[in-house]
């Protein structure tokens, strides 16, 4: 199936939005500002929004009256001119290999050169390994400072733990002496005070309760 030509892409183009045009402005039959009259690459937006009254696109070439800083000029852009033609809606284009100039052949070559080389996505974050244990060497990235920290704190911990030890066995209570009386009649603490002579059991005789 043949690709469309320049002026079928063109008015696609346009019935989406803006299209822009890239021609060369040195070429036979081109008509735009003296300032522009030079250049290889020339771009020119055009839209069916614009409202251009004499706008024409025909088979020999797009004719519009377009502004160039705040001035109006009718410009000619032949068909052999136009080398390509994007979409400023999408973003689509379409170039003509045989009619770009040899300038623009040259920048696009020193761009691709200049172009920095993007490295491959990873398909997941790159691991950092631990040399402590290798246990941890695909531990996720901040893994490893989590650990440590709680490493410190279990060995703070066990510093300040108090450690173990067998109670001394208690020693033996011991009375002390009853302070003497000063008259010396009362009797001690820890002794019992002797009973009246008529009731001191006698020596020697036991008596049964029944």
């Amino acid at each position: 199936m043949k690709p469309p030509g320049k002026k079928e892409t063109l008015l696609a183009y346009l019935e989406r939005g803006i299209a822009m045009i890239h021609l060369d402005a040195r070429r036979p039959g081109v008509a735009v500002p003296a300032q522009h009259v030079g250049d290889a690459h020339l771009r020119i937006n055009l839209s069916l929004r614009y409202g251009i009254p004499d706008l024409v696109i025909d088979d020999r070439r797009v004719q519009a009256t377009l502004s160039f800083g705040g001035r109006p000029f009718q410009c000619q852009l032949p068909w052999s001119a136009i080398f390509g033609l994007t979409s400023q809606v999408n973003g689509d284009g379409q170039v003509w290999p045989e009619d770009l100039p040899i300038e623009v052949l040259d920048d696009m070559a020193q761009q691709a050169k200049d172009a920095p080389v993007k490295p491959p996505k990873r398909s997941r974050p790159a691991l950092v390994a631990v040399e402590s244990d290798p246990a941890e060497e695909e531990a996720p990235p901040g893994f490893e400072a989590t650990l440590a920290a709680a490493k410190a704190s279990a060995k703070s911990a066990e510093k300040r733990k108090p450690s173990l030890q067998a109670a001394p066995e208690p020693k033996p209570l011991r009375k002390s002496p009853a302070p003497a009386d000063k008259s010396g009649d009362a009797p001690g603490k820890d002794e019992p005070p002797e009973p009246p002579d008529g009731d001191k059991p006698k020596g020697g005789h036991l008596r049964l309760v029944r």
